[in-house]
């Protein structure tokens, strides 16, 4: 479970902003928007965490931090080399910042421990990283297990490694760390069992939707073809869409003809031998006929609306069904309010959400914030200052009675993360 984010100097955020997914008083006393995580540094987590703002006030920097965070974690010991460039993007309104490290850390439970781990890169190297655990039973401190650190004027690294682990393999892994790679990556990759549960955590428990990424529906599809039919079709029904059955035909990928065309002979043998154990599928949807009777569409030929909540239905069940975390931007996008607050009330149920998987996602669409759907401890803003720098900050910062009343507040500019809109005049 995700309990906190913090990142610095990357896309609009400048300054070190933190996100807590920790409950507060009020939510710790209810289960439909909090769940216990068994440890004292955190007792409670949320269910579910919003950050409302304006287009352009660093929503998706902050998802992309996210994202970069996991595959970064899960891919630099093993698909870079030596020399590569990280591809890590700084502030870059402030010359302050260029050239200064960016910086992320997480902290979350697994496995009945808390751990916190993170690092700083810039474009050449992983300047410093860290990783700290505590275990859920009680009597028990926070204590560290590795801290590297580049030393610019010696230009080598410092290392603080926990004496718990075997010296001469600490030792090898230490020199098998590329400068461009994290040692937490590189140490799994070689087998030391001491950090998989962080890694498996980064690799399979967390999970990043972004705004410009395409949601295939391939996952969905093959969600069906796996028994789970009953729950797409009901996710699916309950925004209103009149399909009374989902057909899924499993095939083999085949290249598109026009790919055959420009493909030279070995790309195209190699595309061949990736395409071998890769799927596809043709998904038709029915519905009923005026007088009786179905009718079958092929799913390109439903709304975008319709395959939009298609291709969410695999990956939200998924997580559902798991206990993962799911981070999604602009949960809004192509969904209508109802749908959008469905899904919420899937995760901020523990009857839906027995295994306390947790969305995270970013919006500007208020909707949501009507009624009990969400709890004020769950909302977060976001607005950029008069130096185009992004600022994260909790609704519970002010005195709000209820989210109706914050709703009202809010888009009247009252907590600030709304657009400021100009008038625009024409010519003489």
């Amino acid at each position: 479970m995700l309990l906190e984010f913090c990142v610095a100097n990357f896309l609009s955020i400048a300054d070190r902003q933190t996100i807590s997914f920790v409950a507060g008083v009020g939510s710790s006393r209810q289960s439909n928007y909090s769940f216990p995580t068994h440890n004292a540094l955190a007792s409670n987590a949320l269910r579910v965490a919003c950050v409302f703002g304006p287009n352009s006030a660093g929503k998706t920097s902050l998802t992309s931090a996210f994202d970069f965070f996991l595959r970064f974690v899960v891919n630099s010991a093993k698909d870079r080399t030596l020399g590569d460039k990280i591809n890590v993007v700084n502030f870059k309104l402030d010359d302050e910042f260029f050239g200064r490290p960016s910086e992320f850390e997480i902290t979350f439970v697994a496995n009945g421990s808390l751990y916190q781990y993170g690092f700083s890169v810039n474009r050449e190297r992983v300047c410093d990283e860290w990783l700290f655990v505590k275990s859920n039973q009680p009597g028990t401190r926070m204590r560290q297990l590795f801290q590297r650190s580049y030393d610019f004027d010696r230009e080598l690294y410092n290392w603080d490694v926990s004496s718990s682990f075997p010296k001469r393999e600490i030792d090898t892994l230490k020199k098998r760390t590329r400068d461009n790679a994290l040692f937490l990556s590189t140490a799994v990759q070689n087998n030391f069992s001491a950090f998989m549960d962080v890694f498996s955590w980064v690799r399979n428990d967390c999970h990043v939707i972004g705004t410009l990424d395409k949601l295939a529906d391939d996952f969905t599809s093959e969600q069906i073809n796996s028994g789970m039919k009953k729950q797409v079709l009901q996710f699916i029904q309950s925004a209103d869409i009149k399909i009374c059955d989902i057909l899924v035909e499993e095939g083999k990928f085949e290249i598109p003809p026009i790919m055959e065309k420009v493909l030279v002979a070995e790309e195209k043998e190699r595309l061949i031998n990736m395409a071998q154990d890769m799927k596809s599928w043709k998904v038709k949807t029915v519905h009923k006929k005026k007088g009786g009777g179905d009718a079958y569409l092929n799913l390109h030929e439903e709304s975008d609306g319709t395959r939009k909540i298609y291709a969410y239905a695999g990956p939200i069940l998924d997580v559902l069904e798991n206990g993962y975390t799911l981070i999604v931007d602009e949960l809004n996008s192509s969904l209508h309010p109802i749908m959008m607050r469905y899904i919420v009330d899937l995760f901020n149920s523990s009857e839906s959400n027995p295994k306390n998987a947790q969305l995270i996602f970013t919006s500007h669409e208020t909707h949501v914030l009507s009624g009990d759907v969400l709890h004020k401890d769950q909302i977060w803003l976001v607005e950029k200052d008069s130096e185009e720098k992004s600022r994260f900050y909790p609704l519970s910062d002010f005195e709000v009675r209820d989210t109706d009343s914050f709703q009202r507040a809010y888009l009247s500019g009252r907590y600030g993360a709304v657009p400021l809109l100009k008038s625009v005049h024409h010519g003489k």
